[in-house]
């Protein structure tokens, strides 16, 4: 069985809305990330005004934030890598998924070329044997 254009196109639609639904969850989960660090942020922001006031608590919870600070910053590259990590494999799973589908259409244009150029054979073998036919009627009926 061999895949029209509109196989091919379908089955890349729907590899593209796969690939759009997983980008969808990984956008959310980070967006879920995003707003813990927010809220995050907003608690450390209120904290830090209360410190204001009193100079010797400030720089011991100072050196806590950096601390945290560190930890997310750690957080936030192991998040980069992995986005990253996601990102190449992504692209690599692209890759092999366009590869895959190009060999099928090749294989499936090998075939169908063989397929064609069979029968074009047999037309042209049916085609002589009629022409044959057709000469020997009318040396017949010449005579």
């Amino acid at each position: 069985m061999s895949l029209t254009k509109e196989d091919l196109i379908a089955i890349s639609d729907l590899l593209g809305v796969r690939f759009d639904e997983q980008d969808k969850k990984i956008d959310a989960r980070f967006d879920i990330v995003d707003k813990k660090f927010e809220e995050i942020d907003k608690r450390f922001d209120a904290v830090d005004k209360k410190f204001e006031e009193v100079d010797k608590r400030f720089d011991v919870v100072d050196k806590k934030f950096e601390e945290v600070d560190k930890r997310f910053d750690k957080q936030e590259q192991n998040f980069d890598k992995k986005l990253d990590s996601f990102k190449a494999e992504f692209k690599e799973m692209l890759t092999d998924n366009n590869l895959l589908i190009a060999e099928h259409v090749q294989r499936v244009v090998s075939e169908s070329e063989g397929r064609l150029t069979q029968q074009i054979k047999e037309i042209k073998t049916v085609t002589a044997d009629n022409c044959f036919n057709i000469v020997s009627l009318k040396n017949k009926i010449s005579w």
